[in-house]
This record gives structure tokens, C-alpha cells and sequence, in this order.
């Protein structure tokens, strides 16, 4: 890995994504790098082009070198090792992310699904369901009040999307960060049989088992509730640690009236939710 973007705004959800980040970099030698981006003043009579001075940039700047002093004094990131980075960015947050996610030296963004209180909170969980989908790079989103703790099982919420060997190794490559098993799991939907999807799951079986000391296992699941909820219930009655998922891509008017699983997850997992784009 490369180096590991945690945008911030401050709040303590937003520390609990830096947590989180700073033990994948341990195991990785990853570098990580705090972005905290702020809006600055929108220009008279141009409302789409804003404007910043000196001060904007220092406030925002010393607001985050205090953020990481904070981090690095606590003893479980402390006792990791790893040297934390910040810049102060200025712009719309979700511009300027999917930017950052897009330059060949992110390997990760980790991020939480909500931030500060009131509105600002509003649209950090906003942002944080745009990069689900709209990333270029993988994004790990950490629901609110979470805790790291050793991830012994992982869930891969598979559709079936873009399957191919590259996503597996990607899978596997995470399953090697946190020693976990990997939980294959499909939900049936509706016109859907498991005649139609075995040669998906042959081909997802041949990938998996790819020399390769990782144990996948492979479930297809079917319920009368929703896809999101079958997934949120495997979670919990398997000890789930992190679910992963594939981002669809969509057109745009596509994406405006199709209800995506993945968005769906990325607003109620209760587990950290890793995606790939």
C-alpha cells in the first residue's frame, strides 16, 4: 500500500476513522495523511466560485495540527508507530476527495459515515456515501460509535458485479491485513435462481481457492426482506467484523432512481463497510 487519505472534520467520528487507518498502515507500511477541507467564502454574485485568504488557511491548518497532536497522544495510535500527515484543502468536499481518491498514490480512504453535530454532520455523512460510489480508489467507511477490535470474519456481499480475479485478490489482500476469513455471501432476489448464478459461483470457487492460505467460504442466502437487511442480519449472527462490497456502476439516471444495496449498507452497516470501486 501507498499511502492512506482519512478526510476530517474534527469530530470525534472522524478520529475513529484515523484509528482504524492507523492500524491497516501498522500492517501495511502504508503512510497516512489527514485532508480536512473547508469552504472558505463564496464570491459575491459568483456563487459557484469561492475564495480564500491567509486566515481561512492558518485557522484551518491549526485546527488540524491540533487534531493530530490530539491523536498521537493517545496510546493505542501512539503505540502503533505510524507517522501521521495533514493538509488543509480548500473547496466542496466532495470534489476535492474523489480528486484525492483518484491520484496513483491513494490506496485507501478511510472515512467516517457521520461527523460533527448539526448540519455540518448532515453533509459529512452525505460525503461519505458519495466516495461509496464515486471513488476511484477502495473506501472504508466507519459507522459512528465504532471501536477497533480484531476482525476474525469478513463479509463479501457479492452480486456478482465486474467478478474477476483482480477484485479476489483485492479481497484477499485485505483478509491478509486483519487475518480474517472471508465470508462469501449472495443474496437471491426476486426472477433470480440458483441455476442462473452457478457458473458465477464456479468462477468465484476457482478464484478463491487460488493458492492461497485465506479461507472463503460461500453462502447464497434467501429471504423475504430486503438485500441490505438479509446482509445486516448475516452480520450479526455470524460475528461479522467488516463487510465488502462492489460499487455499481451506473449511469446517471440510473443511479438517480435505482435504490443501490451499496448505498443502502453504507447508511445502515453497522460494522466498518469497505468498498470497491
Amino acid at each position: 500500500m501507498r499511502k492512506i487519505i482519512v478526510p476530517t472534520d474534527f469530530s470525534n467520528a472522524s478520529m475513529e476513522g484515523l484509528l482504524f487507518a492507523c492500524h491497516i498502515a501498522a500492517t501495511t507500511t502504508a503512510q497516512v495523511e489527514l485532508i480536512h477541507v473547508y469552504s472558505g467564502t463564496i464570491a459575491p454574485g459568483q456563487p459557484i466560485i469561492v475564495q480564500t485568504n491567509d486566515a481561512y488557511y492558518e485557522a484551518a491548518l491549526k485546527q488540524l495540527n491540533q487534531f493530530i497532536s490530539e491523536a498521537q497522544e493517545k496510546e493505542e495510535i501512539a503505540s502503533l508507530g505510524v507517522e501521521i500527515t495533514g493538509r488543509a484543502v480548500v473547496g466542496f468536499p466532495e470534489i476535492e476527495l474523489i480528486d484525492e481518491s483518484s491520484k496513483p498514490e491513494t490506496a485507501l480512504m478511510v472515512m467516517s459515515t457521520t461527523g460533527s453535530h448539526g448540519i455540518s454532520g448532515k453533509i459529512f455523512g452525505t460525503v461519505s456515501t458519495l466516495l461509496a460510489r464515486k471513488a476511484k480508489c477502495p473506501v472504508l467507511l466507519i459507522p459512528k460509535d465504532t471501536t477497533y477490535a480484531k476482525i476474525s470474519d469478513m463479509m463479501f456481499a457479492s452480486a456478482f458485479l465486474r467478478l474477476d480475479k483482480k477484485l479476489v485478490d483485492s479481497i484477499k489482500k485485505y483478509a491478509r491485513v486483519f487475518d480474517a476469513k472471508v465470508h462469501c455471501v449472495h443474496v437471491l432476489e426476486q426472477g433470480e435462481n440458483l441455476e442462473k448464478i452457478q457458473p458465477h459461483i464456479d468462477k468465484l470457487e476457482e478464484y478463491c481457492k487460488e493458492n492461497d492460505p485465506i479461507t472463503f467460504t460461500i453462502e447464497i442466502l434467501t429471504s423475504d426482506k430486503s438485500v441490505s437487511d438479509t446482509l445486516q442480519a448475516y452480520v450479526e449472527e455470524n460475528k461479522i467484523g467488516m463487510t465488502i462490497m462492489v460499487a455499481p456502476k451506473r449511469s446517471f439516471f440510473e443511479a438517480l432512481f435505482h435504490r443501490s444495496a451499496t448505498k443502502e449498507m453504507a447508511f445502515s452497516s453497522t460494522v466498518p463497510l469497505l468498498v470497491f470501486h
